[in-house]
């Protein structure tokens, strides 16, 4: 059974479970397939056990109850914790509500209290809350295309170019980084595995075509080739950090890919091979004079010409 499938069956268990009596055909319009694959998707759900009943639209002869899960005190007040900071971050911020108000009922009200009031003194703040809500209406349709490996065809604005396009895209994944969210996904007019800003997408459609996700696509092995974001050519980049932020660089990890080597008179060399250098390139470019590009020579070149340009400007 397909991993996409098994998502499907278990979207099916919780919306059969909140909302009983739908048909086929919605279902079928909801995860983007043929009723007849609903059909089957509830077949494999009775003989799995469930008590389906599909007389008077679908719905269970019972309700269906998972199992109670036993938590320790340092698991369920990390959980509570984490619950609170990811539903300021994601659209599914109702669903995480429901969780942690679930989770509240099980636990006992001291250490409910306790919790509450930690809360109000610990934050994770990885950009403005309010960018979940501004891709409300593409992350939803976006997952469902996910789930089923269903081919969309968008309208995307490109910054670099200034130019709407319209592409056919299969997508792969999606991700949150530094300010909003991300498809990954095969291009078909570029004809080549590339990154969407949720944004810049300003017209979507589902279309009735599907693909295969490639056994070696990896989520966590694409975004952290990057330094951040930017793709382009891959480069190895050796940079020479000035005692004066040695220890900043020491004890803060800016990349998987990253070494470094603290040296005699204190300063550290930094080593970091990146698929994309522009914005590595500006952030060495940030540390000033504290910070000297020893390789590649073409890079140096870039910031000596950088130099140039700002000392033109300021003079």
């Amino acid at each position: 059974m397909k991993y996409d499938r098994l998502l499907r069956l278990t979207s099916l268990i919780d919306y059969i479970s909140s909302a009983p009596g739908k048909t086929y055909q919605f279902y079928a319009d909801e995860f983007g397939v043929h009723p007849r694959t609903i059909r089957r998707d509830i077949d494999a759900l009775s003989e799995a056990g469930l008590p389906v009943e599909t007389s008077a639209g679908i719905r269970f002869i019972n309700d269906i109850q998972l199992p109670e899960i036993d938590f320790n005190y340092n698991q369920a007040f990390t959980l509570m914790i984490a619950l609170s900071e990811l539903k300021r971050y994601t659209q599914f911020g109702g669903e995480l509500t429901e969780v942690k108000k679930k989770l509240k009922e099980t636990l006992p009200d001291k250490l409910v209290a306790m919790v509450e009031e930690i809360e109000k003194r610990i934050g994770i703040y990885p950009s403005r809350p309010e960018i979940a809500t501004e891709i409300s209406d593409k992350m939803m349709p976006i997952i469902s295309s996910l789930i089923n490996n269903r081919r969309i065809k968008i309208n995307y604005y490109s910054f670099s170019s200034d130019e709407t396009t319209q592409r056919k895209i299969d997508p792969y994944a999606v991700f949150f980084r530094r300010r909003d969210w991300y498809l990954v996904g095969f291009c078909h007019l570029r004809n080549q595995l590339r990154m969407f800003r949720f944004s810049r997408i300003l017209e979507w459609e589902h279309l009735d075509q599907y693909f295969e996700l490639p056994n070696d696509f990896d989520l966590d092995t694409y975004v952290t080739e990057c330094w951040e974001l930017m793709r382009n050519d891959p480069a190895e980049i050796e940079v020479k950090f000035s005692s004066d932020v040695a220890q900043l660089i020491l004890e803060t990890e800016f990349n998987k890919q990253e070494e470094k080597e603290k040296l005699a008179d204190g300063s550290v060399l930094y080593r970091v091979q990146v698929k994309g250098w522009k914005e590595v390139f500006f952030w060495i470019l940030s540390f000033g004079g504290d910070a000297e590009i020893i390789s590649p020579d073409w890079l140096r070149d870039k910031a000596k010409g950088e130099v140039e340009r700002m000392l033109e400007k300021y003079n």
